[in-house]
């Protein structure tokens, strides 16, 4: 899990995306994740369920481990973007 910090409060509905780049991870790369965590309200954090697989999630996984409480210290995001799903109605919601 990767729990990217606001600046300033965003509103993230379910289903929503980011694009994330980190320059320390790759140069010229912005990355699409699902948000894991939404609300009613504006969000001051964002999770991200991240499964390293090759390229930047590798890297970002490695940095993880190898960096002082596993902390990126610059990250830049773009969103969120994406068509929200409505889930007010269901007890349980899985994200695949």
């Amino acid at each position: 899990m990767v729990r990217v910090k606001l600046p300033r409060r965003v509103k993230v509905d379910a289903g929503d995306y980011i694009g994330l780049y980190i320059p320390k991870i790759a140069l010229s790369q912005v990355h699409p994740f699902i948000v894991t965590s939404w609300s009613e309200e504006k969000q001051d954090s964002l999770d991200l369920l991240i499964e390293p697989q090759k390229g930047f999630t590798r890297k970002l996984f490695q940095y993880g481990k190898n960096s002082p409480n596993g902390t990126v210290r610059m990250a830049l995001f773009s969103g969120p973007h994406g068509v929200s799903a409505p889930v007010g109605d269901y007890e349980t919601v899985l994200m695949v």
